[in-house]
């Protein structure tokens, strides 16, 4: 017998848990994993984000500006300030996530000044990981309604110099 509502959800985030962490938010997860296993410091880490609409309905889902929330915990980078206010104002686009659909992105999140992303300007300030050590980043996407977080792990390894 077919799983629906609930169990397909859980059936799904399943699936993923064992190459990605699952949050979800009514019928609907968030999962983000970085694209390789380990870095060397100071180079290109993508994270590659998933949502998916494992509910009944269709689901609004903006696209755009201020959709995301990014926090990296590790090695030289300093603790958020806690009193810092978030403001952001721009037009985003709407886009519907259907029953069973994926949105899936890309995203730098050490871009180098130089860089033509986007959200470069917001990212490459305080995420550069240059030094060796576990990172953990922590993703948050916004839904129309609600948000949904994710969390993954970032290995930057020491260079190996060869004398």
């Amino acid at each position: 017998m077919p799983y629906s509502g609930a169990g397909r959800l859980l059936l799904a985030c399943a699936a993923l848990a064992h190459f990605a962490p699952c949050r979800v938010t009514g019928e609907v997860y968030l999962s983000v994993v970085s694209d390789q296993r380990s870095y060397k410091p100071g180079e290109p880490i993508y994270l590659l984000i998933d949502v998916f609409n494992a509910g009944g309905t269709i689901r609004s889902l903006p696209s755009g500006c201020c959709t995301y929330e990014v926090t990296v915990r590790g090695p030289g980078i300093p603790e958020p300030d806690p009193n810092a206010v978030k403001v952001c104002s721009c037009p985003n686009a709407i886009q519907t996530l259907a029953p069973g659909r994926h949105f899936r992105e890309r995203l730098l999140l050490n871009a180098g000044p130089d860089t033509q992303n986007p959200h470069a300007s917001w990212l490459t300030e305080h995420y550069r990981l240059t030094q060796a050590g576990r990172y953990t980043v922590k993703l948050r996407r916004t839904l129309t309604d609600t948000w949904l977080s994710a969390t993954t792990v970032i290995h930057v390894v020491p260079r190996i110099s060869h004398q």
